[in-house]
């Protein structure tokens, strides 16, 4: 370093904003199963259930008439240490559920009005070219649930399960 040279300036370094999170989509539930780094997990029945006057309110007929019998246990890792019948906070990124709702019900959807038109057009031309003379209709029916089914196949194919993640637990002695 020269004798002319100014001294380095010592401005502290600002660590870059933290990007804005994604919304989440939370949902409590309790753990069932624990096998090794990975837990078993059930939802937590929500609404009516805390409420003191769930035997005369509507809600609780119709939330006791559409229930489940047996709801379906979820394997997720346990990145936090969760034990066996802690409950936990599950979070899911909420744009792959819209996005993974748009494929799931917009596919079906779309190719079913798709194959509608398509073989109904087939069934007029077939007729305007004089093959057969065949109902435009039952050929519109037959396509649109040739797509619905093709739609849903297709849905399945290409949505991969999506793993929610553990972000708090709620040890079993706290609550």
């Amino acid at each position: 370093m020269k004798s002319n040279d100014p001294p380095p300036s010592r401005v502290p370094v600002q660590p870059p904003p933290p990007l804005a999170q994604k919304p989440q989509v939370i949902e409590r539930a309790e753990v069932i199963g624990v096998e090794g780094d990975r837990v078993w997990v059930q939802l937590v029945a929500k609404g009516c259930q805390g409420c003191g006057q769930s035997g005369s309110c509507g809600t609780s007929a119709l939330a006791n008439l559409f229930a489940r019998p047996q709801q379906k246990a979820l394997c997720i890792p346990n990145r936090l240490g969760a034990k066996l019948g802690d409950q936990v906070d599950l979070s899911l990124d909420e744009s792959r559920l819209v996005k993974y709702s748009a494929l799931a019900y917009g596919l079906p959807l779309i190719l079913f009005f798709g194959g509608a038109l398509l073989l109904q057009w087939l069934a007029q031309a077939s007729a305007a070219a004089g093959w057969h003379a065949v109902n435009p209709e039952t050929f519109a029916v037959l396509g649109a649930f040739s797509g619905l089914i093709l739609g849903w196949w297709l849905s399945r194919f290409w949505l991969a399960p999506v793993t929610p993640q553990i972000c708090a637990v709620f040890p079993l002695q706290t609550r």
